[in-house]
C-alpha cells in the first residue's frame, strides 16, 4: 500500500510540474507574439513614412504644417500629376497614422483620411542640419516601445 501512495504522489508531483511548465511556456509565447507585433507595427509605420518620402521627395517640397483637430506636427508633401498640384498630408489621428490628399483649395478633414496603421505617437522635427527626425511610439502591457529615424531633406 505505501509503494501505491508513493506512486501516486510522484504522478501527482510530474503532472503539476508538467502544467506548470505548459503554462509558464504559454504566456511567454503570448508575450513574444505582442512583442513581434509591436516591433512589427513601428517597422511599418516607419518603412511607410520612409516609402512616401522616397516617392515624392523633390527639393522644398516636405514641411511641417499645424492644422486643426489633430495633436502635433504633420508632414506635408507637395506633388502634381497631370497638371493638378496637390499635398500629400500624414498625421497621428485616433491613435493612427493616416495620410489625406488634398487638392489646392480643399480644406483639410482628418476624419476623411486613409488609416495606414495603429501607433500611439507620431512626432516629426525638422531638424537644424536639414534632417527631417520622425519617431513612432507603441504603450502596450505598460512598456514602451519606440522606432526613430531620420531623412536628409538637402539630398536633391
Amino acid at each position: 500500500m505505501t509503494e501505491v501512495i508513493i506512486v501516486m504522489v510522484l504522478l501527482i508531483l510530474f503532472s503539476v510540474s508538467a502544467l506548470t511548465l505548459v503554462a509558464t511556456g504559454s504566456d511567454s509565447y503570448v508575450n513574444i507574439i505582442n512583442k513581434n507585433e509591436t516591433n512589427s507595427n513601428l517597422r511599418v509605420a516607419q518603412s511607410y513614412i520612409h516609402t512616401k518620402l522616397r516617392q515624392n521627395f523633390e527639393r522644398n517640397a516636405v514641411y511641417l504644417k499645424k492644422f486643426p483637430d489633430v495633436d502635433g506636427n504633420c508632414l506635408v508633401i507637395k506633388d502634381g500629376y497631370s497638371n493638378v498640384s496637390y499635398e500629400t498630408v500624414i498625421f497621428l489621428h485616433e491613435g493612427q497614422i493616416k495620410e489625406s490628399h488634398l487638392i489646392n483649395g480643399v480644406d483639410f478633414n482628418p476624419e476623411e483620411s486613409f488609416p495606414i496603421i495603429e501607433v500611439d505617437s507620431l512626432e516629426f522635427k525638422i531638424m537644424d542640419d536639414g534632417r527631417l527626425f520622425f519617431e513612432t511610439v507603441i504603450n502596450q502591457n505598460g512598456s514602451t516601445d519606440k522606432l526613430s529615424s531620420y531623412f536628409n531633406l538637402l539630398t536633391r
